[in-house]
């Protein structure tokens, strides 16, 4: 496992200003979203994990129905590296008011500090600590989704292989662009010199997360799952974006859950690229109302 001080050195090459906290610009909010940051509540709590604690944003809409609503566990992207940013918070307004769920934004800690396993223990915690507290939450933990993009949508569905077994399991994975292959080297990978995270900067991503040997565990790799491993697991959408190569680990991993007889859903977004949807550029509106919408109709069904 590499030292803080290889990470630091690994790190700076990507993001020169990182060790000062400036990973990226922020940017404005995209229009569309105003209406559902306006129309929600946002609390923060901290629960104690292997990382100390772990910090969960709490979304929902204003409006507070008696019944127990469902409940989505939003898993950040930013390659593991780059710390919380608003945008996942916008993003989970908007599941918020669309789907009816209460949101759970899940501020894992990034690996500059932490390495494998921590962010997968650190993501079945908040899962665990949601049904503990279903009551006070008022939500119906027979009724829980995950939903994530790029490295968070790796977590969503690392959760739901370590919840089985477990007397509540996720009923739904919703996913952008998940990360699902750490495993094959970036420059070995289809098309991998034609999207917009290139191999070398993949790599270190990848590298900073996990060791060469945790990299062929399917809770890094997912893609390497076995029929076995997907016993129980959720019907899943994943989206992916046509000038991002991820599409074809994402495209693999999808074969292997139709292989095991796990419903699965898989729309490619042509001419867009990794991180549109969060972004809100292009597609963008239209590929988070199709998760939001699949997420309702799981809820509802």
């Amino acid at each position: 496992m590499l030292t803080r001080e290889e990470k630091e050195k690994l790190a700076v090459t990507i993001f020169p200003g990182c060790l000062e906290g400036n990973y990226l610009v922020p940017q404005p909010m995209p229009e569309f979203y105003n209406q559902y940051w306006e129309a929600c509540t946002k609390e923060s709590v901290e629960i104690p994990t292997s990382a100390g604690t772990t910090q969960l944003n709490i979304i929902r809409t204003a409006e507070r129905p008696a019944e127990p609503q469902p409940v989505i566990l939003h898993f950040p992207g930013g390659g593991f590296l780059i710390p919380h940013m608003d945008k996942e918070m916008w993003l989970c307004s908007l599941l918020a008011c669309e789907t009816g769920a209460v949101v759970v934004d899940v501020v894992y800690h990034t690996s500059l500090f932490v390495s494998y396993p921590i962010p997968v223990e650190e993501a079945y915690a908040a899962f665990r600590w949601v049904i503990a507290n279903a009551e006070s939450l008022n939500i119906d933990p027979s009724r829980i989704a995950c939903e994530g993009n790029s490295a968070g949508g790796n977590l969503a569905i690392v959760t739901a292989l370590k919840s089985k077994g477990d007397a509540y399991r996720p009923i739904a994975l919703a996913l952008s662009y998940p990360v699902t292959d750490q495993c094959t080297p970036p420059d070995q990978k289809k098309d991998a010199y034609d999207t917009l995270i290139l191999p070398p900067k993949m790599k270190i991503y990848n590298d900073l997360y996990a060791d060469d040997e945790d990299k062929k565990s399917i809770y890094v790799s997912p893609a390497l799952a076995a029929a076995e491993d997907l016993e129980g697991f959720p019907e899943t959408m994943i989206m992916t974006a046509g000038k991002d190569n991820i599409r074809h680990e994402d495209e693999q991993f999808a074969g292997v859950l139709h292989q095991a007889g796990i419903p699965v859903h898989l729309h490619c977004y042509v001419g867009e690229v990794h991180g549109f949807s969060i972004e809100g550029i292009g597609r963008g509106y239209e590929a988070n109302l199709e998760l939001a919408h699949f997420l309702k109709w799981k809820f509802e069904k």
